[in-house]
């Protein structure tokens, strides 16, 4: 077993990141999935897949909620009829957005009789 040098600071200071549970592997493991969730991010277009992830609603949901509004509707683009459709990602969070902060009911508003 190595004794721990606490005069090197460098060697000290990763001594204690492991005890406390912090190592290389947690670190990359943390940066890999910041730097997807960052890609995902700068994404100009959604699949349902993604829709479904930024919204937590299954595809049959979003499909009755949201997808058949027209206002929806006029950011969904297809390469061919019957093709793979894919929304317009800003335009099509800011009118999810609104449908659910204007037209549904406020929880908070809602008082038992």
């Amino acid at each position: 077993m190595n004794a721990l040098n606490l005069t090197d600071p460098q060697q000290f200071a990763k001594a204690l990141l492991e005890m406390s549970g912090v190592t290389k592997e947690v670190v990359m493991e943390a940066y890999m999935k910041k730097l997807e969730e960052d890609a995902s991010s700068s994404r100009i277009l959604w699949e349902l897949k993604d829709l479904e992830e930024a919204t937590t609603f299954t595809g049959n949901a979003l499909e009755t909620k949201f997808l058949q509004d027209p206002r929806i509707l006029q950011y969904q683009r297809q390469d061919v009829p019957r093709g793979k459709r894919v929304w317009l990602r800003e335009p099509t969070a800011k009118v999810i957005y609104e449908i659910v902060q204007n037209e549904w009911l406020c929880v908070g508003a809602i008082k038992e009789f």
